[in-house]
């Protein structure tokens, strides 16, 4: 049977990403679930470019330095697992300890496996966070207090199945 468009599409398996856990590092316990409900991360990096004058047609990219936000959306935890997160991640002189990871586990389905993979775990992690901003919310429908805290971090690195190990990872940016 010949697609409409000509197409010649193959599938090549399906996964649940169910399982992906979230994990807060620092010295110590920074607090355990966090009952976190939603996470976005940027990591950016300015680039500018520069044109030489005159005939020639050279171009130049001038790289600076990358930085990255954070927004995590979670439900108000009681307070002794609230007050020791926000304690820690909001504490200049801890940030080298201020770690967050987020790994995405195969969760692959039995049935149709992801062909010529082993479909390992992702992970990212960032490093150096500090809370730098915080919101709460509630609406009449949830009646259960949201909060909203954005982050910056100064390094976001990936290890992908097969990658390096422990505390290595590729240097994102």
């Amino acid at each position: 049977m010949s697609d409409i468009y000509g197409a010649n599409p193959t599938f090549g398996g399906a996964f649940s990403s169910d399982q992906a856990s979230l994990v807060f590092t620092s010295e110590g316990d920074a607090g355990l679930g966090l009952l976190t409900q939603g996470l976005q991360a940027t990591y950016a990096r300015p680039i500018q470019r520069i044109f030489e004058l005159g005939d020639g047609k050279t171009q130049y990219y001038v790289i600076g330095r990358a930085e990255g936000t954070l927004n995590i959306t979670r439900l108000a935890a009681p307070g002794p697992v609230s007050i020791s997160f926000l304690t820690k991640f909001a504490d200049p002189c801890n940030v080298k300890h201020n770690n967050i990871s987020i790994t995405v586990n195969a969760g692959t389905l039995e049935d149709c496996p992801i062909e010529g993979s082993n479909a390992g775990p992702s992970k990212y992690q960032f490093g150096f966070c500090l809370i730098n901003n915080l919101g709460f919310s509630i609406s009449t429908q949830a009646i259960a207090l949201q909060e909203q805290v954005s982050m910056m971090f100064a390094s976001m690195s990936n290890d992908a199945a097969g990658g390096s190990g422990s505390g290595g990872g590729s240097q994102l940016i």
